[in-house]
C-alpha cells in the first residue's frame, strides 16, 4: 500500500494553523519533523489560565508536580492521595523536606505577581525542628499498639466477604472501638466482630505508614537512613476525555521543570500568541519563556487594574480588545492598560463612585459602567457627558452605556429634548446633531446583568439622502 505524499510546507503552515492548540502540542512532542514549521505558525488558543505549577489552555490542563514512587504495598495513604493528584507542588530537599525556596527565585522571562511579598517559610522551619521527634515517635508508638490488640484476636481476614445483614451502628462501634484502643481479648465477639477488625487493620495500618514518613525525612537527617522511595517530576496532561502521565527523574525544581514547559509550548515562536480569554491567579510568579509576546482579546473579569497592568504591560503586543475590572479610584484611570482598551467594563469597588468629569476624559471607543447598587447619576450628570460630546466632539464609532435606575428611565429623553430642540425623537431614541458632521443617539435598551436598563450613547455618521 502505497503511503500519501507528505503535506507541503505552505500545506502543512495551513493545517497547522486551523488546528487545536492542545493537538499542535501533541503533535510538536511526537514529530521532531514538524517543530520548524510550528514555531512560525501563529498560535491561537480560546482561554489560559495560570496557577503555581499548572497551565489551563482551551479544556486542557497541564500540571509539574513531585511523584513519590514507593515499593509496592508501602505507599502511605497521604502520598498516594498526593500523587493521585498530580503530586506535591513543593520542591523536597535530600532528606525529604519540603523546600519552598525555589518559589520565590526569579528567572529571565518571569511575571512577579506577588505585590512584595515573598513565599513564608516560617512554618516550613517549625515542623522541620528536630524537637518534634519525641511528639511523632509517641503517636507512631501508639498506633501500633493499638494494632497490636487488632492481631492479638488472630490472623486478620485479607478480604471481606458481602454481608448485607450486619448491624451498621454495631459494627461502627467496634471499629471505634479499635481506634479508641479500648477492645481487649476479653470482648465479646458479635457478628460484626471480624469485619470490624479487617475495617480497623486496614485504617491503623494507612495511619502507621502516614506517622512513618512524616519521621523519615528527621531520620534521614539526624542518622543518615536513606529514604524508602525514589522521586520523580511528574507532568500531568489531562481533559474531559483522558489523562496522560510523564515522569522523568527529579533533577531540577519545580520552577525549572514548570519554566521548561513553558518553554516548550510558548518559546521562541515568531508571532504574538493569540489568546481570547485570559486568566491569571493573584501572589504567584507566572513562569513564562523569554521574549514572549501575547495578544490578548479579553481578560477574566472582576480583576484588579494594577495587577493586570503590572501582569500584561510587559507582554502585550497590542492593546487588549476587551477589558473588564474592578476601578477604587481616579487613579486606576490612568493606567495604560485601561486607557488602551478597545472595550472598556467597568464595576466600582465600594466606595467609590465615578465622577462624569471620569468618563470626559475617557477616550476608550467603547465603554460600560455596570452598578452594583441603584446609579446614583442623576439626569444632570448624564446631559454633562452628552453636551460634551455635542459641543466638543467625540470620535464616530464611539458607544458608552450606563447601568440606570428606574428613575432616569423614565425622565431622561424628555429633558434631553428639553434641551436641544433641535433633537430627533423616536421610539425609546433621541438623535442630536452636532457641527462635526455627525450625530449623537442617546437610546434607552433593556439589558440582561445586574442592571435592567442602560443608557447607552453612540456617535453615529449623518445619514445622507440620496438624490
Amino acid at each position: 500500500m502505497n503511503r500519501p505524499p507528505p503535506l507541503s510546507y505552505e500545506s502543512l503552515k495551513s493545517v497547522l494553523g486551523q488546528m487545536d492548540a492542545n493537538i499542535r502540542f501533541r503533535l510538536f512532542s511526537r514529530i521532531p519533523s514538524i517543530r520548524p514549521t510550528d514555531k512560525v505558525v501563529p498560535l491561537r488558543i480560546r482561554t489560559f489560565s495560570t496557577n503555581n505549577n499548572k497551565f489551563k489552555i482551551n479544556n486542557t490542563e497541564y500540571e509539574v508536580g513531585i511523584y513519590k514512587k514507593y515499593p509496592p504495598g508501602m505507599t502511605p495513604p497521604k502520598v498516594q492521595e498526593v500523587n493521585n493528584a498530580g503530586g506535591l507542588i513543593s520542591d523536597l530537599d535530600q532528606h525529604g523536606f519540603v523546600d519552598k525556596s525555589g518559589r520565590n527565585v526569579l528567572t529571565p522571562g518571569d511575571v512577579d505577581l506577588r505585590n512584595g511579598r515573598t513565599v513564608d517559610t516560617y512554618d516550613i522551619e517549625y515542623y522541620q525542628q528536630d524537637e518534634r521527634i519525641p511528639d511523632l515517635e509517641k503517636k507512631l508508638k501508639k498506633s501500633r499498639r493499638k494494632i497490636e490488640i487488632v492481631e492479638s484476636f488472630g490472623p486478620v481476614p485479607e478480604v471481606l466477604e458481602d454481608d448485607e445483614d450486619h448491624d451498621e451502628f454495631e459494627l461502627q462501634q467496634l471499629v471505634q472501638g479499635f481506634l479508641d484502643g479500648t477492645l481487649n481479648t476479653t470482648t465479646k465477639c458479635p457478628p460484626e466482630f471480624e469485619r470490624a477488625r479487617k475495617m480497623a487493620h486496614d485504617k491503623l495500618s494507612g495511619k502507621i505508614k502516614n506517622q512513618m514518613a512524616k519521621l523519615q525525612p528527621f531520620y534521614s537527617r539526624r542518622d543518615g537512613v536513606p529514604l524508602p522511595y525514589e522521586t520523580f517530576i511528574q507532568l500531568t496532561v489531562s481533559s474531559r476525555r483522558q489523562e496522560h502521565i510523564e515522569r522523568v527523574r527529579y533533577s531540577k525544581k519545580l520552577h525549572e521543570s514548570v519554566k521548561y514547559l513553558s518553554t516548550i509550548l510558548f518559546g521562541n515562536r515568531r508571532h504574538p500568541v493569540h489568546i481570547k480569554l485570559f486568566n491569571s491567579c493573584w501572589n504567584e510568579i507566572m513562569r513564562l519563556p523569554v521574549g514572549l509576546r501575547l495578544k490578548i482579546e479579553e481578560n477574566e473579569r472582576g480583576m484588579n487594574v494594577h495587577f493586570l497592568q503590572r501582569l500584561l504591560a510587559p507582554l502585550l503586543d497590542a492593546p487588549l480588545k476587551e477589558l473588564n475590572i474592578f476601578v477604587k479610584n481616579d487613579e486606576d484611570f490612568e493606567c495604560s492598560i485601561l486607557k488602551e482598551a478597545r472595550y472598556l467594563q467597568i464595576v466600582e469597588n465600594r466606595p467609590y463612585r465615578i465622577r462624569p468629569q471620569v468618563v470626559l476624559n475617557l477616550q476608550n471607543m467603547n465603554f460600560h459602567k455596570l452598578s452594583l447598587s441603584e446609579n446614583y447619576w442623576s439626569v444632570e450628570d448624564f446631559l454633562l457627558v452628552i453636551k460634551n460630546w455635542v459641543e466638543s466632539g467625540k470620535k464616530v464609532g464611539s458607544c458608552y452605556s450606563f447601568g440606570i435606575n428606574r428613575h432616569v428611565k423614565n425622565t431622561i429623553l424628555e429633558q434631553i429634548t428639553e434641551a436641544f430642540k433641535n433633537a430627533e425623537t423616536g421610539d425609546a431614541f433621541i438623535s442630536i446633531p452636532t457641527r462635526f458632521n455627525n450625530q449623537v443617539k442617546v437610546s434607552i435598551e433593556e439589558h440582561q446583568g445586574l442592571n435592567q436598563w442602560v443608557v447607552k450613547f453612540e456617535v453615529l455618521p449623518v445619514k445622507r439622502s440620496t438624490q
